[in-house]
C-alpha cells in the first residue's frame, strides 16, 4: 500500500533543487498530485480485493 508523501521529503527536495515556482505553490501542487496518485492506488487495491471475493 503506498503512503502519502510527507512535508519533510518535500523540504529536502526543495533544499537541493531549484523550485520552478514559490514554495507554497510547489507544496500545493505536490500534495494535489500525491492525493490523486493515492486515490488511484486505493481504487486499484479495492478492485483487486473485490474481484478476489467474487471468485
Amino acid at each position: 500500500m503506498p503512503l502519502s508523501i510527507d512535508q519533510q521529503a518535500i523540504n529536502v527536495y526543495a533544499e537541493h533543487n531549484d523550485l520552478p515556482v514559490g514554495p507554497h505553490i510547489f507544496n500545493d501542487c505536490i500534495f494535489a498530485l500525491d492525493d490523486l496518485f493515492l486515490e488511484e492506488a486505493y481504487k486499484k487495491v479495492k478492485a483487486k480485493s473485490d474481484s478476489g471475493r467474487a471468485k
